[in-house]
Formats: C-alpha cells, sequence, structure tokens
C-alpha cells in the first residue's frame, strides 16, 4: 500500500511522468512501500516547485527530497533550488 499523503517524508516532483518513474525505480530495487514511508508528491513544474519551496520546507516534514528534470542546465537548476530554499530559512 502506497505511503499517506500525511507521510513526515516527502518526495517533490515536477510531474505525473516523473512520479511513475521513480515509483517504478523503487519497486525495481525492491522497495518496500509497508515499511519506508515516503510520500511523492506531483508539483506541477519547476515553477510552481520553486513558488512552493518556502512553504513545504516550513511544513511539519522530517525530510524532504526534491528530483527536477534535467530540460535546463544542471547548475541553473540546482542555483535556482538552492537559492529558494535559502531564502525560505531567513523568511
Amino acid at each position: 500500500m502506497p505511503p499517506s499523503p500525511k507521510s513526515r517524508y516527502r518526495l517533490l516532483v515536477e510531474g505525473a511522468d516523473d512520479q511513475n518513474s521513480v515509483i517504478h525505480l523503487l519497486k525495481r530495487d525492491d522497495f518496500d512501500w509497508d515499511d519506508d514511508r515516503i510520500f511523492i508528491q506531483q508539483t506541477g513544474g519547476i515553477t510552481q516547485l520553486l513558488d512552493d519551496l518556502p512553504i513545504l520546507l516550513k511544513g511539519p516534514f522530517d525530510r524532504i527530497g526534491i528530483v527536477v528534470d534535467a530540460d535546463e542546465s544542471l547548475p541553473n537548476s540546482w542555483a535556482r533550488l538552492r537559492d529558494r530554499a535559502a531564502r525560505a530559512e531567513l523568511q
């Protein structure tokens, strides 16, 4: 059974294709949905993810992971995520 959206472990992905890819990779490696309670959340794209990141970082989560597409250059994507997270810490 997949984890509940109330899980304190969150993996943020851009969309449904990313979510399905991660789920299939986890299943292939025998990820146990009953013991490992990570909820994979679609964010609606990188822009929406970046807009919601300050709220998500202040949410009731113990751990947050982020998976983004390689549509842009890796350094640019990392810089955008890092800067948004840093600004969220200051708010």
